[in-house]
């Protein structure tokens, strides 16, 4: 809406950050933010922005979806989401499962604890110290159980180590490992 245009022109120009404009055109059309946010991002003055705004939305969401099958958040809509959600958390369930079988049931205490919490992310870096202090030689099952839970290999995580239950750092290390074994 060519009005509200020049609005947000006005706004920017004045030095008005993407977000506070949203704040202000709600506060004074009366409109909801969802209508405001949508005017704003659609609007011509913010175009430079569209591109940008609309991959890190895509990137949120997907590092949300991700955070949901590892157990530590849901999905709730829509509904394809949900059930690939599932599908994933299920086949990630039986592939933990299968390998946790092979192993001894001792050292297994918090695996299966977290595994009963529904925190396959967690679990999944608990069973990969299991595996890494037993010696076992599962690291090409464990890259596909980490796959199904979308922990790709892209590069070392950034930081330190948050400890025993640290699945990126697990995953890191998985595929590294499954990587050895091919060459």
């Amino acid at each position: 809406m060519p009005e509200y245009d020049e609005v947000l022109a006005r706004l920017r120009h004045l030095g008005a950050g993407k977000r506070e404009s949203m704040r202000i055109m709600t506060e004074a059309t009366g409109l909801e933010f969802g209508e405001v946010q949508r005017l704003v991002h659609e609007s011509p003055v913010w175009s430079d922005r569209k591109a940008g705004d609309e991959a890190a939305q895509d990137w949120f969401f997907r590092s949300m979806f991700v955070i949901a099958v590892l157990g530590e958040a849901e999905v709730t809509a829509p509904a394809e989401d949900v059930a690939e959600c599932d599908e994933r958390r299920r086949r990630a369930e039986i592939g933990l499962g299968d390998l946790a079988s092979g192993l001894p049931a001792v050292a297994l205490h918090r695996f299966h604890e977290l595994m009963a919490e529904g925190l396959l992310g967690k679990a999944f870096a608990e069973l990969v110290a299991v595996v890494r202090e037993q010696g076992a030689e599962c690291w090409a099952e464990l890259a596909a159980v980490a796959d199904t839970l979308l922990l790709t290999d892209e590069g070392e995580p950034a930081g330190e180590s948050e400890g025993r239950e640290d699945w990126a750092f697990a995953a890191f290390e998985v595929h590294r490992r499954a990587r050895a074994r091919e060459d």
